[in-house]
C-alpha cells in the first residue's frame, strides 16, 4: 500500500480508532444457551438447542436486539468516565438468589476496590432453579464517582471477576458489553447507555445473564495502550509513516494526556 504520508498517518489514525487493527480486535466471547428447557431467557439471539422455542431473548424483551451493537471484547476491559459521575442500574438478574452479590468498581492507580451495588440476598427453600428475573431487587447507590474510582476504572462483580479478562489467570473473559444505539419499539431506551452482562462462575453455563447491569455516563476502553501498540502495527503499511513521525508523537502525547486526566 504506497500513500502520500500525510494520508497514511491519517488512514491508519482511523482505522485503530475505530478498532480496525489486529492488535485491537478479538473474536467476540461466544454467549451459550444451555438451558432451553428451563424458565431462563438466553441473553440474546435465538437459542440453537431450541429451534422452535419462540419466547424472545432477555435483551430484546427489555431493550429490542435492533436497537442494540455488540462491543468488541477487546474494547470492553475498562469504562471511562464521560462526566463527574456514572451510574449503575441492575436489569436482571438469573442466578442462585442465596447468593449475595456485590458489583465493586476498582480504581486502578490507587488499587483500591468499592462495593457501590448489591443484590439483596433472598432466603428460598427448596430453591427454585432460575428465580429473581427482571428489576431484580438491589441496595447501595449504584453511583461511581470519577474523583473515587479514577477516570478510567474496572467493573469487578464480588470483587473477583472482573471486566479486565487480564485480571484473571485464566484470562476467562467475564463480561460481555452491548451499546444503545437506538429505541425502536422501546421509547424508554436512553441511546448511548451499555449494557453489560456478567457471567458470575468460572467456566459455568457461559450465558452471560447471571447479573445484567446498565451503565450511563461512561464509555467502554480497551487496556490503555492497546490501541497504541495498534497503531504502530498498522503503520507498517504505509510508506509515508516516518516521514510523518513527529505528528504520529504529537498525537501520542495529546492521547496519553488526556487518558491521565
Amino acid at each position: 500500500m504506497i500513500m502520500k504520508s500525510h494520508q497514511g498517518v491519517l488512514f491508519v489514525v482511523l482505522l485503530v480508532l475505530a478498532g480496525a487493527t489486529p492488535a485491537t480486535q478479538a473474536a467476540l466471547t461466544p454467549i451459550s444457551n444451555l438451558h432451553p428447557t428451563l424458565s431462563e431467557p438466553q441473553l440474546i439471539g435465538p437459542d440453537p438447542l431450541a429451534p422452535t422455542r419462540t419466547d424472545p431473548s432477555l435483551l430484546e424483551t427489555l431493550y429490542g436486539e435492533i436497537n442494540l451493537r455488540r462491543v468488541d471484547d477487546a474494547q470492553d476491559s475498562f469504562f471511562q468516565h464521560m462526566d463527574a459521575e456514572a451510574s449503575v442500574r441492575a436489569v436482571a438478574r438469573f442466578n442462585n438468589p442465596t447468593l449475595s452479590e456485590q458489583l465493586y468498581f476498582y480504581n486502578r492507580a490507587t488499587m483500591i476496590q468499592q462495593a457501590f451495588l448489591g443484590f439483596q440476598q433472598v432466603a428460598t427453600s427448596p430453591r427454585p432453579l432460575y428465580p429473581v428475573g427482571i428489576d431484580p431487587p438491589t441496595t447501595g447507590s449504584g453511583l461511581i464517582p470519577r474523583s473515587e474510582s479514577g477516570n478510567v476504572f474496572e467493573l469487578r462483580l464480588n470483587g473477583l471477576r472482573s471486566s479486565n479478562r487480564q485480571a484473571h489467570p485464566s484470562g476467562q473473559d467475564f463480561m460481555v458489553t452491548f451499546e444503545i444505539i437506538g429505541a425502536a419499539g422501546h421509547p424508554d431506551n436512553v441511546v448511548g447507555n451499555y449494557i453489560v452482562g456478567f457471567e458470575a462462575f468460572p467456566n459455568d453455563d457461559l450465558d452471560y445473564q447471571d447479573l445484567v447491569f446498565e451503565l450511563s455516563g461512561v464509555v467502554p476502553v480497551p487496556e490503555p495502550g492497546t490501541w497504541l501498540l495498534g497503531l504502530l502495527a498498522a503503520m507498517q503499511f504505509s510508506s509515508g509513516w516516518v516521514r510523518c513521525r513527529p505528528c504520529l508523537e504529537g498525537i501520542t502525547v495529546r492521547t496519553l494526556r488526556s487518558s491521565r486526566a
